[in-house]
């Protein structure tokens, strides 16, 4: 890692498919923060910046002290679905934790985040973010928040307010998913049974989740719902710190900062991105935002609250190429007319972002 290359581990069934060109990075908490940094015996975090539930993991890592290593894995070339990392999570989700204790055996692998929160919080390493009495309501309000299926608010979101966006996630990226992983499943027979089955997985989700709103509608109610409890639970920490709430913190479970505010914040971070979360008559959860955003670790997490200008600079090109290969198909003239109506909207929305005339 030092050296910026990554090479896979040894396992018991043989040495795992390499990635030389890979880049890793070593994660401390400032001397300046109020963390106490613990020793990383070879904690690597497999990373993508804008995971919602990575974001959640850097963040408890962030709060608890610890150090580890970050290995970026790119969702944009799909390098999630790559044999060395299905290696390591069947599930070819991200994150995934590393653990090796120093000098002793194999790698302990992680594969999903609940997991990973679990693990750090049930470890002695860094401080509690559990409070004293309050650990079933912690993870109580955590499991509420994992109950919603965040990526069925997004593509709705899509499919309403962005319709040629969503014609890319559906018929060019979520194609392309499943072309490679079919693809892969006859490359690489000993992982053919993980392809098959995460190939199935997609299917399922352009079935619920694309071509279907039932299961955004039902999870704008569960949204709706956690909004209302964080709310309820916020009002009942300022009316219990009574005086002190006006120049102390207060938080979800008392004045004491928990797992379950680093994971509020993450969450509403993330549909903030997308303007998915409206605050409008919630001005608890409001004013925990910004209090959360203060804090040191939220900066050391490198939590997403917006979209890269380096992203929206590759989606424009990426529209304009899909939308007129979709309509190709209805004749030359028509395409002719297609591509001069998508240009001038390309470079509208060019202007928009860069701030400049072309």
């Amino acid at each position: 890692f030092a050296l910026g290359r990554y090479e896979q581990p040894e396992r018991a069934s043989g040495a795992l498919p390499q990635r030389p060109d890979a880049t890793a990075r070593t994660h401390t908490q400032p001397q300046r923060h109020p963390f106490v940094t613990m020793r990383a015996d070879d904690i690597v975090l497999y990373d993508m910046d804008m995971g919602p539930f990575a974001s959640m993991c850097r963040l408890q890592l962030a709060e608890k002290g610890i150090a580890y290593k970050a290995r970026p894995v790119s969702g944009a070339t799909m390098e999630n679905l790559e044999p060395f990392y299905a290696h390591l999570n069947p599930n070819m989700t991200v994150p995934t934790v590393s653990l090796k204790k120093e000098g002793k055996g194999e790698a302990t692998l992680l594969t999903d985040s609940r997991d990973i929160l679990e693990h750090f919080e049930d470890s002695d390493e860094g401080v509690s973010l559990i409070p004293g009495g309050k650990k079933r309501d912690v993870w109580r309000f955590i499991d509420e928040m994992y109950a919603i299926k965040i990526d069925s608010l997004y593509i709705n979101n899509f499919r309403e307010n962005s319709p040629s966006m969503f014609d890319l996630m559906r018929n060019g990226m979520l194609k392309k998913k499943l072309d490679t992983l079919e693809l892969y499943a006859q490359k690489y027979p000993e992982l053919k049974e993980q392809y098959e089955q995460k190939r199935a997985k997609q299917l399922e989700v352009r079935a619920t989740v694309y071509d279907s709103t039932q299961l955004c509608e039902e999870n704008k109610v569960k949204l709706a719902a956690l909004m209302d409890n964080a709310e309820s639970l916020l009002a009942k920490s300022k009316e219990g710190m009574g005086e002190e709430a006006g120049y102390k913190d207060y938080w979800l479970f008392g004045a004491e900062y928990s797992l379950a505010d680093a994971v509020l914040t993450c969450f509403l971070s993330s549909l903030g991105m997308f303007d998915l979360v409206d605050l409008e008559g919630k001005p608890e959860v409001a004013s925990f935002l910004a209090r959360a955003k203060k804090r040191p670790s939220y900066k050391a997490a490198r939590i997403v609250e917006s979209i890269p200008m380096k992203m929206k600079m590759m989606l424009m090109p990426l529209l304009l190429v899909h939308k007129i290969k979709s309509l190709f198909s209805k004749g030359a003239e028509e395409a002719d007319k297609a591509f001069a109506t998508v240009k001038k909207s390309a470079n509208e929305k060019l202007d928009e972002v860069v701030g400049a005339k072309k």
